[in-house]
């Protein structure tokens, strides 16, 4: 019976240890079950706050092709600025070259090519600085939003190409060129072409009255760098079977690039390079009457 006290005081103490036990068990199960429902509310509301974040990329990406767009309209009033400055510089030298043999000051184009040349200067300066801006403004557009102004260096590096373009020019004429030659890379086309001129008033051959020459010619054109839009320049030599008459010409221009899906021989989907080309040429012909010269603005198209 001396030891029942002790018997009594060693139960006490086992219970309200177990009682301690289990309540902490049941505390921390309590804790586990809140930081687990936690845990779901915060993966429950984390969809709904995505929905905001793909909304921004789909309006990033709207903001990166409308810079693009401006980026496009800006290089292309720059690059044309700068062909139809260059090509009035050209038809400025060989209009003095011509008529300084002549040394004839009655000469009806001996006082309007001056004129010419200046406005052309004037106009293609005039692109070239309204230009600049918007294609700055493009750039910063699609940088700041996580894009890259595109460049299509990475295209079929060869292969047959057929030019087709039709333009005006002074003297009044339509011009209308097919070309056919060869892309030995995405920048040096090499071939020929034949093209068809309207003489709408005063003619190389005539006081008055309407002619159509006839040129054939070989070309080498070259295109300036790897971006969509890109200057290029281009020379040609042949002959006008209707004035039978060498002819001469020298081309600046813009080449505007498009892509169009194309499978090879391989079976291989390959992107094609096919473009727009804006030309401002300078032509000269030389005739045993009388030697003339022509600058003439184009569009044409590549397949």
């Amino acid at each position: 019976m001396k030891h029942l006290p002790k018997l009594l005081l060693l139960s006490i103490v086992a219970l309200v240890c177990h009682s301690l036990s289990a309540t902490g068990q049941t505390v921390e199960s309590n804790v586990s079950a809140v930081e687990q429902n936690e845990q779901t509310l915060q993966e429950s509301t984390t969809i709904p706050s995505a929905l905001p974040e793909v909304a921004l990329s789909f309006e990033a990406q709207r903001r990166v092709r409308r810079g693009q767009a401006f980026v496009d309209v800006g290089r292309t009033l720059m690059v044309s600025g700068l062909g139809v400055t260059l090509s009035s510089t050209a038809f400025y030298f060989i209009a003095s070259a011509v008529f300084m043999e002549q040394a004839d000051p009655e000469h009806p184009e001996m006082p309007v090519f001056p004129i010419f040349s200046l406005l052309g200067c004037a106009a293609g300066a005039t692109m070239a600085l309204v230009g600049l801006p918007i294609w700055q403004i493009g750039k910063d557009v699609v940088l700041s939003n996580g894009g890259s102004v595109l460049s299509l260096g990475d295209q079929l590096p060869a292969g047959p190409a057929l030019i087709l373009d039709a333009g005006v020019g002074i003297p009044p004429i339509i011009t209308t060129d097919v070309r056919y030659g060869y892309n030995f890379n995405p920048n040096l086309f090499v071939g020929g072409g034949i093209g068809m001129k309207f003489w709408a008033m005063h003619s190389l051959y005539e006081d008055n009255g309407a002619l159509a020459s006839l040129p054939i010619y070989g070309e080498l054109r070259y295109t300036l760098g790897q971006k969509r839009i890109a200057p290029y320049v281009a020379a040609s030599a042949g002959y006008d079977l209707v004035m039978a008459a060498p002819t001469l010409g020298l081309d600046f221009g813009t080449r505007f690039r498009s892509l169009h899906s194309k499978t090879n021989a391989y079976g291989e989907e390959v992107e094609r390079d096919h473009s727009w080309w804006f030309s401002f040429k300078s032509q000269y012909y030389y005739l045993s009457k009388d030697d003339g010269i022509v600058l003439s603005l184009g569009i044409g198209r590549s397949f």
